[in-house]
């Protein structure tokens, strides 16, 4: 019976510990298309504009 509740326990760490990698992998992943965005918009904006602010709030 001890043998049952450990593997229980053993199955409920790795649940968790899945759940922690997928929240990883999604915060990782979210930075990533963040980052893609903000650069592509500088790279559409031109290298001259991608320095000047007044125009990034322009085109907000």
């Amino acid at each position: 019976m001890a043998s049952d509740a450990g593997l229980a326990l053993l199955v409920a760490l790795a649940d968790v510990c899945a759940l922690a990698w997928l929240l990883v992998v999604l915060a990782f992943v979210l930075v990533l298309v963040l980052v893609l965005e903000v650069s592509c918009e500088m790279f559409m904006a031109g290298p001259v504009a991608a320095n000047d602010h007044s125009a990034m709030v322009r085109t907000q």
